[in-house]
């Protein structure tokens, strides 16, 4: 008995080295890595929102596009912003003005590694608010994915008359919280190491898969941007913090805006169900696409765009 006590304590010895040993390691690339600014070689222009720095591309005539309203595109959880678009977005731009911020604390945007209220739903709604007003825009159809999908909805109930039309695509609007979220904040760097490894810019990240496939180096530099795995950490605590979440899945049966909902029949991180309760709870009509996963609008490029912008010039 002594004998095996003094063998499991031996292996879970070696486990908690070997952990200390990944998360050390995690830490030290983190420090060494994100040394980058992240308003080098920015493309679109920068506007001050509440004292904040976001970042702001668009492409076409956003004033006077004579197809109708530009598309606000709202991107989803991801360090590298709007670029999580791309090159999908190009086939939006045939027909349509495109508005395509980096929300804060992504992309070229600012980085603020103190958890607070501008990283809630509510304020990311009011800024995309003050960005249209800077750049002289009343209305606009919107296209949120995952968590840009709340953005979106909220932005829509609460400025209706500046929505024309609304898609949803993998839309993060029922998140519940995982394990993941929660160790994320774990104390010793333990949370930093995950925050970097599932969300950051870890080599096993998605969104590290995701940069390499496109073969984007602007895409990886960004996840090299100082302060971003900290940032990371500041947001999902916020987020964890705030009613906005709860708040929003009361309002969304008041959305009033005429929407389509397109998911990713066999996405990982928000079922299919999920997309099935959203379309049935704002009398949606939903599009479900064959290994969509969570970003159907890459798997299936035509096809979503197809859907997209029929629904889009709709009368």
């Amino acid at each position: 008995m002594r004998r095996a006590l003094k063998i499991l304590a031996g292996v879970i010895a070696i486990v908690l080295i070997a952990l200390a040993g990944v998360v050390i390691h995690a830490n030290h690339r983190i420090n060494k890595e994100e040394v980058l600014s992240a308003d080098t070689d920015a493309p679109g222009r920068y506007m001050s929102i509440e004292g904040h720095r976001w970042h702001v591309l668009t492409v076409g005539n956003v004033k006077a596009d004579t197809n109708g309203p530009p598309i606000l595109l709202i991107h989803g959880f991801s360090p590298v912003g709007h670029l999580m678009w791309q090159p999908w977005a190009d086939k939006l731009a045939a027909q349509r003005a495109l508005i395509m911020p980096d929300n804060l604390g992504y992309g070229y945007s600012e980085r603020n590694t103190t958890p607070g209220p501008y990283y809630t739903i509510k304020s990311y709604s009011d800024s995309l608010a003050a960005i249209l007003d800077q750049l002289g825009v009343a209305q606009v159809e919107v296209i949120g994915h995952s968590f840009g999908g709340a953005i979106a909805a909220r932005f829509a109930l609460d400025y209706p008359t500046r929505v024309r039309r609304i898609v949803f695509i993998d839309a993060a609007v029922y998140y519940e919280r995982t394990a993941s979220d929660n160790i994320i904040q774990w104390p010793l760097g333990i949370g930093r190491a995950v925050a970097w490894h599932v969300t950051g810019g870890g080599p096993s990240s998605i969104i590290t898969r995701f940069c390499k496939a496109q073969s984007s180096d602007r895409c990886l530099r960004l996840l090299r941007v100082k302060d971003s795995t900290d940032t990371i950490r500041a947001m999902m605590y916020t987020y964890h913090h705030s009613p906005d979440a709860e708040a929003l899945v009361n309002d969304l049966p008041k959305l009033s805006s005429p929407s389509l909902v397109i998911w990713g029949a066999n996405d990982p991180f928000f079922p299919a169900s999920k997309g099935v309760r959203l379309a049935k709870e704002i009398k949606s009509d939903l599009v479900l696409i064959d290994r969509g996963y969570h970003m159907p609008y890459l798997y299936a490029p035509d096809k979503v765009a197809t859907r997209v912008l029929d629904f889009l010039n709709m009368p």
